[in-house]
């Protein structure tokens, strides 16, 4: 149930990335939450479930905005297995530090993608401007601490027990038994 959950919420954060925030102005940002929701699925889902969602929602940004097919879902499982290592050997699930782990994860995916299109491509080189990269990095570390306390609060709700979905309600034995 979680998995499902996780990767629709995953599918509506990439729909909109690619369909409503290139719409907003400059100045705004166009912060990749999806990336938020890709280092919580890391963090706090287990490895076959983190690793299916990472994996299909890498397909999908690779099909919308990939440059290179298979860039995305190598870079973003390259991302989740480190950090699950980390997470193993750092105390990565508290509030403190998921700031700086969603803006190293940001770094990582753009230099990943920086490098790979760099080396790929004939003839020139590709510009690297740090300016709109570090203010991605701000509206990202704005953005990082209410979503992953949305996350937190989704991922408790699916996990209980007094959810809405008919589905995860306990059954109280056999309904078709004749009461008499």
């Amino acid at each position: 149930m979680t998995t499902t959950f996780f990767f629709l919420l995953g599918t509506l954060l990439l729909l909109m990335r690619t369909a409503f925030f290139p719409a907003l102005p400059e100045w705004l940002g166009r912060p990749d939450i999806h990336l938020i929701l890709i280092v919580f699925i890391s963090l706090h889902l287990n490895i076959w479930s983190s690793t299916f969602i990472i994996l299909l929602l890498g397909l999908i940004l690779d099909i919308v905005s990939g440059i290179f097919g298979g860039l995305y879902p190598i870079t973003l499982l390259l991302l989740m297995m480190g950090i699950r290592f980390l997470s193993q050997k750092l105390i990565i699930k508290d509030r403190a530090p998921q700031i700086p782990v969603v803006l190293l994860s940001y770094l990582f995916i753009n230099t990943i993608i920086y490098l790979t299109t760099t080396i790929v491509t004939t003839g020139e080189s590709l510009p690297w401007d740090w300016r709109p990269v570090l203010f991605q990095m701000f509206v990202l570390g704005i953005l990082t601490m209410p979503c992953f306390s949305l996350f937190v609060f989704l991922n408790k709700w699916l996990l209980s027990e007094k959810t809405i979905f008919p589905f995860r309600r306990k059954s109280g034995g056999n309904r078709f038994k004749v009461q008499r």
